[in-house]
């Protein structure tokens, strides 16, 4: 061991027994040095009670603006969501409303070419091939 080392171990160890030797004169001043260690104790713990308690009053108000975001973040993705609800309820609408008028629109074509096709048997114009007038396919071609 360096000499310097056992040096400071040497003084230390005196330093100890000079203290006990010292605390074993009178018992009392234990008493009064345990009373202020732990007085020191104490206040360090207070001093770390009103730092923590400090931190615990921010994150408590950072939590309530968090939580205030989110509610107001949430409201406004429901209204949102209505809205979006109500437009695709409205377009399914509208897409049934569509199917039903091609569904009428497709049986008065039929009933109309059923018709075309008894008038045509009745004349006998159903037999043979059928020509389309070129009047006819151009007024169509220009639609």
């Amino acid at each position: 061991m360096p000499i310097r080392l056992l040096s400071i171990l040497s003084g230390t160890g005196k330093l100890f027994r000079k203290a006990f030797e010292w605390i074993a004169d009178d018992p009392w001043r234990l008493f009064v040095i345990v009373a202020a260690v732990l007085a020191f104790m104490l206040w360090r713990a207070d001093g770390m009670a009103d730092k923590l308690q400090f931190k615990l009053d921010r994150e408590i108000a950072a939590h309530a603006e968090t939580l205030k975001s989110v509610k107001t973040l949430s409201d406004a993705l429901e209204q949102k969501n209505a809205e979006s609800m109500a437009r695709a309820k409205a377009l399914e609408d509208a897409r049934s409303e569509a199917a039903q008028a091609q569904a009428a629109a497709d049986r008065r074509y039929r009933s109309t070419q059923a018709r075309i096709d008894v008038l045509r048997a009745a004349v006998g114009q159903n037999e043979g091939v059928c020509d389309t007038p070129g009047e006819v396919t151009d007024a169509l071609s220009g639609l």
